[in-house]
Order: structure tokens, then C-alpha cells, then sequence
């Protein structure tokens, strides 16, 4: 499931946690699950942290996705540079 399309064709666009979200991810589920078939979402890109990815996983896993989709490893460097950036600014100004 392209779930940042999803969102925007529910009329909710980057909100992932949205419940309407969550009931066409939720009958996503059960219809694969009653067809046979893996179901695989992605991460999203509204989760700008390690944290926020990692949770948003997990959540995705403890909804019945069989396979979470993680981030570009584009937007994961820009993650990455930007907590070091923001550290940097933290200590030095």
C-alpha cells in the first residue's frame, strides 16, 4: 500500500495516523489475510527521526503488515544529516 497516496486520496494528505487511514489499512489487512495474500505498506514519510520511523514500524507490523517498506535511502541521509546538522547547531550556535 502507497499509504502517503492513500492519505491524500482519503482527503488527509501526510496525516498516516488519520483514522480513516488506519480502517483502509485495517481492511487492507483482513482482505489479504482471507486471499492469501502479503500485505505491504510503507513507512511514510511524515516520521523525520529514527524514533518516529521505528515506532511508526512497529505500529504498521502490530496491524498485520507483513512487510513495512522503510523510508528512500535518500530521505534517510537527509534525516541523518539534518540530526547532525541540528546537534551541531545545539552545541556551537
Amino acid at each position: 500500500l502507497a499509504l502517503g497516496d492513500a492519505c491524500r486520496l482519503l482527503g488527509h494528505p501526510f496525516e498516516y495516523e488519520h483514522p480513516e487511514v488506519w480502517a483502509l489499512l485495517d481492511r487492507a489487512v483482513t482482505l489479504g489475510r482471507r486471499h492469501g495474500v502479503v500485505v505491504s505498506a510503507n513507512n511514510g514519510f511524515a516520521f523525520a527521526d529514527w524514533d518516529a520511523m521505528i515506532q511508526r514500524a512497529k505500529r504498521l507490523h502490530d496491524r498485520g503488515v507483513q512487510m513495512v517498506m522503510l523510508q528512500t535511502p535518500e530521505f534517510l541521509l537527509q534525516v541523518a544529516c539534518r540530526t547532525v546538522v541540528d546537534g551541531v547547531r545545539r552545541l556551537v550556535g
